[in-house]
């Protein structure tokens, strides 16, 4: 036969302390069965400083190598005298740290396979020396 609840039972045993797996050290009694952070800062904070930083350390790094390739054009686009196009030497881009491997976009215009950085379009130009024509977007 089933025991019938009565007021002077004993209140339910309480959960048992735990660690905050964030990393804090704070212990703490949780409300929930599955509750493992002491409290939503301290779970965003986990996820921010963990697998969130995994996933943007790649992208911070290609975002480093586009922003110096823009600088570079940038500084050789204002170097030489206005026109529409400037005609900068390949290995002068490479010796200054310009990476071709990388860009934001690529277009293919009239047969001519245009590349894009943040602020420029740049084709090179497969003649001897090889040349790189660069425009303003």
């Amino acid at each position: 036969m089933k025991k019938n609840k009565t007021i002077f039972d004993p209140p339910p045993r309480p959960m048992p302390d735990i660690y905050c797996i964030c990393g804090c050290g704070n212990l703490f009694t949780p409300n929930r069965i599955d509750q493992l952070y002491l409290n939503k800062q301290h779970y965003d904070y986990a996820y921010n400083n963990g697998p969130r930083k995994i996933m943007n350390a790649n992208r911070k790094k290609h975002e480093k190598i586009l922003a110096k390739n823009d600088r570079i054009i940038n500084k050789h686009f204002l170097t030489k005298r206005f026109d529409k196009f400037k005609i900068v030497y390949f290995e002068v881009l490479e010796a200054d740290g310009f990476d071709f491997a990388f860009n934001i976009g690529t277009e293919i215009h009239d047969g001519v396979r245009w590349n894009f950085t943040y602020k420029y379009v740049y084709t090179v130009i497969n003649t001897v020396p090889k040349k790189v024509k660069i425009a303003r977007r």
